[in-house]
């Protein structure tokens, strides 16, 4: 019997995550859409007024200008809309001790940007462990992704204590409320402010999004 392979939907940890960045998000968007009520009840009006001044006084380059920042500012605000269809996370995905040293994943994206990057560190994997010549002693079963396995009180090791394969791993998950509390922790890693109690060195790496 094996177990299932966790996916972002069904790990306990990572759902719950999503699940609090999803409505967060949609509080976010629904005063977003209060404001831009605001604003196109004022680009109406600016409109209007460029047409009066331009009827009145004859100032076709002045119209122009107006009618043109105008165009700027409402493609600025649909921008802006549109970068709220999907909620971003911050997160530090930290494995300690395995391979001699401490590794620590910053993430910040949206779910896809996340699922993209399991994929791809789960099939980096799966290759170099077939590669000839490959073993690294204990550390082997302890090769996997921030995903697959985490022993906390949302782990579901209790609900299947017959799967024999089921195993946990070292990884330690954070989650951060802005990017700013991110870079913070990233920082202090780095100057050795947050000191390592195993006397391993820390890697640092930066999550890529496609």
């Amino acid at each position: 019997m094996s177990a299932e392979m966790k996916t972002l939907d069904n790990h306990k940890w990572f759902a719950a995550k999503f699940k609090q960045a999803v409505e967060t998000h949609l509080k976010e968007v629904e005063k977003e859409k209060e404001l831009n009520k605001i604003y196109r009840n004022l680009i109406i009006f600016a409109i209007i007024f460029s047409l009066g001044s331009f009827i009145l006084s004859g100032k076709i380059l002045l119209f122009i200008l107006r009618i043109s920042l105008l165009n700027i500012y409402v493609c600025l605000l649909v921008d802006k809309m549109d970068n709220l269809n999907e909620p971003t996370v911050y997160m530090r995905f930290t494995r300690k001790g395995i391979f001699y040293k401490n590794t620590h994943y910053f993430f910040a994206g949206t779910k896809q940007n996340l699922e993209k990057f399991i994929a791809k560190e789960r099939a980096s994997i799966e290759s170099a462990k077939k590669e000839k010549g490959f073993g690294c002693g204990d550390h082997d079963n302890l090769w996997d992704t921030p995903l697959d396995t985490f022993c906390d009180k949302y782990c579901d090791c209790e609900e299947y204590p017959l799967m024999k394969d089921y195993k946990c791993s070292h990884w330690e998950l954070y989650c951060y409320e802005t990017k700013e509390k991110l870079l913070l922790d990233m920082n202090k890693l780095k100057q050795g402010i947050i000191k390592s109690t195993n006397m391993f060195p820390n890697e640092i790496i930066c999550i890529q999004n496609d």
